[in-house]
């Protein structure tokens, strides 16, 4: 048995047009309100990526005050160097949390992850990229800035 029903739109009545986006391909009407379903991180997801030529470490992006950061992407590619190594990790100055270390000593760091699990920091934890050694080696990290965040303690408490 299937229930019919129709959303409208609250204001003027209107019935909320639903389509298949990728079969029709056409614009939408000025008069035809659509539902658009996606998830927070698809909507309010950004990125940011730095790259570094030397030793040294690099903030790619750090949360707004008391928030934390949700990381949904991670790419990062590097050449081969004597020596090098490269590091992605959370860090709030005091507490850090490796999320990523390659020695690049016997090939590039090649690295490209979508994640499916929930990969969110604690409060006032950023992204931060160190590298050891010469060589050219850049992280593209995509996130969603969360308005709120765990303090490390209680957010380490439950991993």
């Amino acid at each position: 048995m299937a229930i019919k029903t129709t959303l409208t739109e609250g204001k003027s009545g209107a019935a909320i047009h639903v389509d298949d986006y990728w079969a029709t391909r056409r614009a939408n009407p000025g008069d035809q309100h659509v539902l658009i379903t996606a998830s927070p991180t698809g909507v309010h997801g950004t990125f940011k990526s730095a790259t570094r030529a030397a030793a040294g470490t690099t903030t790619i992006t750090s949360p707004d005050a008391n928030g934390s950061l949700l990381i949904t992407d991670l790419v990062i590619s590097g050449e081969k160097a004597a020596s090098a190594t490269t590091e992605v990790r959370l860090t709030d100055g005091t507490n850090n949390v490796t999320i990523f270390l390659t020695q690049q000593v016997d090939g590039p760091a090649n690295l490209a992850v979508s994640f499916a699990g929930r990969v969110q920091g604690w409060r006032d934890a950023r992204i931060d990229m160190i590298t050891t050694g010469t060589q050219d080696v850049t992280v593209l990290a995509c996130y969603t800035k969360v308005p709120e965040g765990l303090p490390f303690l209680e957010w380490d408490a439950l991993r």
